[in-house]
């Protein structure tokens, strides 16, 4: 028979030995945040003015002996770097925190100047002698970026003017996507596709009801006319409910209340065999009339026939 043992621990000195853990995690993550407060805010600061971060590595120093003297890495973060030469403001110690992307400019600035010893004042022009070349020898890629911009801004007015959108719809489309842009919202291009049947099953089974819903709010407190347009397709009967209705709504561009003629297609129905007016008159009572506030606020028909 096997036989199974049990270890009891002391609750007490479990409970100790755990007060004593948090109260050194605790300890620890101060003197952290102590040691690395510049480090957080000169990362901060850079970054909101910076979209493109140069990375730490054996490149930056551009084939100088010199500077991997005292430009050394920070670590937890591959964009910032430390100047061995200067005193960090916030710690009040040699090290200074400065993002990769401005060395150039920490090396030609008075501070870095003053901290130089005086034997190395050569050296130092020498070394800004050379990313100053370095920096020249680049292509300019601000320039290349804004060129590339303006073919691809042209690419796609060409495309939506194709498609026979209007420039008000290129406008509002524009508009949206920049916005979306600026939000870093457009992460859904890469992960989803914009196949026809897919959007319209989303169209049906997500859009459609709260659009109906919101229509069916307005034209309860809306007096409205009713368009109804039979048509014949092949032999098949098919009726379009249309209604007209005026309403006022906030326009975010105007900052201002406006009115509106709104059209609005309620359903498209098959009539099968019959388009009497009995018919006709269920159609309207299934798909329109759903509340006795919005039946209340009817006060025009128009019918029309079309035969194909």
């Amino acid at each position: 028979m096997s036989q199974s043992t049990k270890t009891f621990k002391n609750p007490r000195k479990s409970g100790n030995a755990s007060a004593k853990s948090q109260k050194n995690s605790k300890k620890g993550q101060n003197n952290q945040k102590k040691t690395h407060k510049s480090f957080y805010n000169v990362s901060q600061k850079d970054q909101n003015q910076n979209s493109n971060y140069t990375k730490f590595s054996g490149k930056i120093f551009k084939e100088s002996s010199y500077m991997p003297d005292f430009i050394k890495e920070v670590a937890n973060n591959d964009t910032l770097c430390k100047c061995m030469k200067c005193q960090d403001p916030e710690t009040k110690k040699t090290g200074k925190i400065i993002m990769v992307n401005n060395i150039y400019s920490h090396l030609k600035s008075k501070q870095h100047k003053n901290n130089t010893p005086s034997d190395e004042d050569e050296k130092l022009e020498e070394l800004l002698k050379l990313l100053e070349e370095k920096s020249k020898d680049k292509p300019n890629k601000e320039q290349f970026n804004e060129e590339q911009d303006i073919v691809n801004y042209l690419h796609f007015i060409s495309f939506a003017i194709s498609h026979n959108l209007s420039y008000s719809q290129i406008e509002s489309l524009g508009t949206y996507l920049q916005k979306a842009s600026r939000e870093k919202k457009l992460g859904f291009f890469k992960n989803f596709s914009f196949d026809e049947h897919l959007m319209s099953k989303i169209t049906q089974d997500c859009f459609r009801p709260i659009l109906l819903q919101e229509m069916r709010n307005q034209l309860s407190i809306a007096p409205y006319s009713l368009v109804i347009n039979n048509a014949t397709f092949s032999g098949d009967s098919v009726c379009a409910l249309k209604v007209k209705y005026l309403i006022t709504e906030w326009d975010q561009n105007l900052k201002e209340n406006i009115t509106q003629i709104k059209n609005k297609i309620i359903s498209l129905s098959n009539l099968k065999e019959s388009s009497s007016g009995l018919s006709l008159k269920n159609v309207i009572e299934e798909r329109l009339f759903s509340s006795e506030s919005i039946k209340n606020q009817f006060f025009g028909l128009l019918t029309t026939m079309h035969l194909h």
